[in-house]
């Protein structure tokens, strides 16, 4: 895992950039539709990564995003999960409370594992 401190707009050129094995990318408006009054908002991106079984290996599997600037306060809630990405699709939390949560899957055409943050011209295609 590695969290990452970004801004929405920093997010979204990530997802633009970004390809899988495949060079398959996301479609070029999804970014857009998450974060298009968030641009500016803060947020904890925190890769999901396989150990590193050879010094290349600067992909990830998924990330799950958090807004930095909302209190988490010491009881256990969903305030501050934005969403997660995960091999194919997207998870946005659905209601249901702690005790039962439900998500919303968004299918995002991206299967298999992409570049980290940062990485993104790190990988010849």
């Amino acid at each position: 895992m590695r969290p990452i401190l970004i801004e929405g707009a920093e997010y979204v050129k990530h997802m633009n950039d970004v390809c899988n094995w495949d060079g398959k990318k996301f479609p070029r408006n999804m970014g857009n539709m998450f974060f298009r009054d968030r641009l500016k908002e803060k947020f904890w991106m925190i890769e999901l990564s396989i150990p590193e079984l050879f010094s290349a290996n600067k992909r990830k599997v998924g990330e799950v995003i958090i807004r930095a600037e909302e209190s988490i306060g010491t009881v256990r809630n969903f305030n501050s999960f934005f969403f997660s990405r995960l091999p194919s699709c997207f998870a946005f939390y659905d209601g249901g409370g702690t005790a039962n949560p439900k998500y919303a899957f968004i299918r995002n055409g991206v299967k298999g594992h992409i570049e980290l943050f940062g990485c993104e011209e790190s990988v010849v295609l």
